[in-house]
Parts: structure tokens; sequence; C-alpha cells
């Protein structure tokens, strides 16, 4: 197997900075179609006569109502791939993305008979803004870890280090998977390791996370969790979480951590029902696990995903309950709006067109709706609230969503019908070079 290891440096004088921020703090901007999004769920495809190079992901810096770009963050400048996944964990500073390509050809076997056979190659990629240079590692995945099944969804933290579910491999341990840390290193760990330290903060944008929880027994009423493999849910033990009342365990499946964090004295989680549910309204609970208190608020919305600020403001995107509410397509935009040269068309049906904040000190839910129902929050920064309002980047201070007039309050820091629409995530980092790493060997 060929082994490659950091072949390729770029170091370029980028001078990026958030409109309004310290002259040494710059915001970048990173265009990525991924297709965790929810908007990308059943989304208008490509023109079949465009190939997959009108998708590039691309990172920018803002500066002055223009960006700049930086470089492309596909694996392949020529593309060709589909990227499966772009995660951002902005508290430890960096985006773990996972692509795949794939081809086909015909082959005839003995008998002559002709199949058509796929092959797909994965790839791995971190873009790391943790020190002080952007450093953009690349990765065929089984150079790192042959021949295994890919995961994702969940992360685990580890002596205050991020790891993400990378693979599970046919001849390891039984209840072992692999992570991967930002240096695409990749490890073996227990399950029960893996299960005890899960992490789940996710980005404030409209992305479908896979956020883990702990089903409901139905037989004993409770809260159960199993490492071993047991098949027979009845046999799990409790788990060391269990509501202070009693529950209905025939009418919930189970509950779903939306927030899961040791770095945070809350948590924030919801039941979910089980197919057939009548119940329209959600609700979500906020669990202050140094008290032992349970709180709750609810909403007719679905709330995707669940960022923090300062340690107590909950926000992210607000969605429509898929199960019981979407929108019409009379209702929508036109996709003609929508330059295909950065991306598709999104699929807009679960689209609010809002966003959230939820001070889960004082328990204070509130919901915030502007001018379009292509509205996503992007991050919220030095006391500002940054979101996307279509084919703009738009800013407005945190106390001026206070206002009743604040719809007329935002600013607008860009604009542009061709990217913008495709532009998911943003974060903060200093003036830095940006170089590129080639790795392979790293890890079983």
């Amino acid at each position: 197997m060929q082994r490659i290891f950091v072949v390729l440096i770029l170091a370029l004088p980028w001078g990026l900075k958030a409109q309004g921020d310290s002259a040494d703090i710059r915001m970048y901007v990173l265009m990525a179609s991924s297709e965790d999004l929810i908007t990308a769920r059943g989304n208008e495809p490509l023109n079949p006569s465009e190939s997959d190079t009108t998708r590039p992901s691309v990172l920018y810096w803002l500066e002055d109502s223009r960006l700049h770009a930086i470089d492309t963050i596909n694996f392949d400048h020529r593309i060709g791939s589909t990227m499966r996944e772009c995660r951002h964990f902005e508290e430890f500073k960096f985006f773990y993305i996972r692509e795949q390509e794939t081809k086909g050809k015909w082959v005839n076997d003995k008998s002559g008979r002709y199949y058509f056979v796929f092959y797909e190659t994965n790839f791995v990629s971190v873009l790391d803004y943790s020190r002080d240079t952007l450093v953009l590692r690349k990765a065929v995945a089984d150079s790192i870890s042959n021949h295994c099944r890919l995961l994702n969804g969940q992360a685990y933290l580890q002596d205050g280090e991020l790891l993400y579910s990378f693979s599970v491999c046919d001849n390891q341990k039984r209840y072992e998977r692999n992570v991967i840390d930002k240096m695409l290193y990749v490890s073996a760990i227990k399950e029960r390791t893996f299960l005890n330290g899960r992490y789940g903060k996710s980005e404030a944008s409209f992305f479908g996370r896979n956020n883990a929880g702990l089903p409901f027994s139905k037989t004993k009423g409770r809260l159960v969790i199993s490492f071993d493999g047991t098949m027979d849910i009845a046999q799990w033990p409790e788990a060391d979480f269990q509501f202070p009342y009693e529950l209905d365990a025939a009418k919930y499946s189970n509950i779903s951590y939306l927030l899961k964090t040791p770095l945070c004295g809350k948590e924030v989680l919801h039941k979910r029902l089980f197919n057939g549910g009548t119940d329209s309204i959600c609700s979500y609970y906020v669990y202050d696990k140094r008290m032992g208190l349970l709180d709750s608020i609810t909403t007719r919305y679905q709330l995707s995903g669940m960022n923090l600020y300062k340690d107590y403001i909950g926000h992210g995107a607000l969605a429509l309950n898929p199960m019981y509410n979407r929108n019409e397509e009379k209702d929508m935009p036109l996709p003609s709006r929508y330059s295909k040269v950065y991306g598709s068309v999104p699929n807009l049906q679960y689209n609010t067109g809002g966003f959230y904040l939820w001070d889960l000190q004082a328990n204070e839910f509130k919901t915030y709706f502007f001018d379009d129902l292509d509205t996503e929050l992007l991050s919220i920064h030095e006391d500002w609230v940054y979101f996307r309002v279509f084919d703009e980047i738009r800013r407005i201070r945190l106390s001026d969503l206070d206002s009743a007039y604040y719809t007329q309050k935002a600013e607008v820091l860009y604009k542009d019908a061709e990217r913008v629409p495709h532009i998911h995530h943003v974060f903060w980092a200093p003036k830095m070079p940006f170089k590129v790493e080639y790795v392979t060997g790293r890890g079983g």
C-alpha cells in the first residue's frame, strides 16, 4: 500500500475579519452542500447533463461586504464525489468531513452473464483551525482503517478531546467501535466507554443529527441501557438517568438527547413517541445535572439541533414537526430563484423561516421569524446573532431581539444569489496561513 505523508503545504497570508470585531479575529465562511442537511432530503437534483464539478465546497473569508476565496475543501479539486457529512465541532475548532465516490463497470462471470458492479471509495477530511494555521487534513478511509464499515452521527469526549465515531470492522472484538480524532488517528474503544462519554452538541444551522438516547422498557416502565449486545430489551438494566415521575412506557419509545456534553451543567432531551402516536406538540426537557432538577418547555416545532452560547443560551433552527406538518409546494419559493452553479435546489417543506433561543437557566424559550422561508441561524458571536435569509448573510445584536421591531434592526453583511444559499457554516479565528496535508497509515 502506498503511504503518503504531508506532501503539499500552501501558506497564504489571508487577511479576513468579521465586521465590527477586533482586528485580529476574522470571520470565515464555509460553503458546503452536504447531504446531512435537512434541506438535502429529497431535494431537486442537479441537471443530469451536469457533473459533480458544479458542487464545489469552498472556504472563504468575509471582509468589507466581499467574500474572498481561500481554497476548495473537497478531497479532490476535480470533485467527482458526494459530501455525505460535514460536521462542525465549534467547541473544539474543527470540521469533520466525509465524502464518497461511486463508480461502476460491467463484469461477466464464467457463464458469460454480465453484471454491473459498483465500487465505493470513501474519503475523510478534517478542517482544523485550533492552532496558528488552518489545516485541511485528507485521507482515503481505507488507508487509515482497512475495509471497515464507516459510521457517522455520534461523538465521544475523552479527557477534553473530541473523538468521532468512525468505523466498525469485521475482525475486531465484539462491542467495540473505532473512533477518529482531528489528526486522523484511528483507535478502538469499548462500546460501554463510548456510550458513557457521548457528546451531543450540534450546529445552530439546519442539520439533522443522529442524537443518541435511551429506550424505555415496556415491562419495567423505566429507561434502560445495554453494552453487551443483548437483543431482548426486557433484559436490559436500568440506566443511571431516570425521569423523576412515572411515564407511560407503552406510549414512549425512547428519549433522545438534543444536548449532551460534560462541559455544561445541563442536558436537553425529549421523549419520542412510538409509531402511530397522536401528540403533535413536542416537549423538550432541560435537566440540571448538578441540582438533579428537570424542567421543560412545549412547542409545536421540532428543534433539529442545539448549540450553546455562553454555556446557557441554547439556539438553533426551527423545523416543522415532520409527522404532522409540512409546507405545501404552493407556499414555497420557486425553484428557479436558486442557482445550480454551487448546489442543488433545497427542499424547504420543513422550513419555518425562523430560529429559537432558549435560556436554559431561566427556562425561557423564544422564537424569531424573518421574511423568507429559507432562513437559517448560523452562529452567535460576541453578542451578535449571525443568520442567513435566502441569499443574504445578516446579523443582529442579541439585545435587539427583545424589540418588537427586531426584523428591522438586522444588518446585511453580504448578498449573493449564487453562493449564499449554500452557506451553512461560519466560524471565527485569527488571521492565519492555510495548508493541506495528505495522510495514510494512522491507526488500525
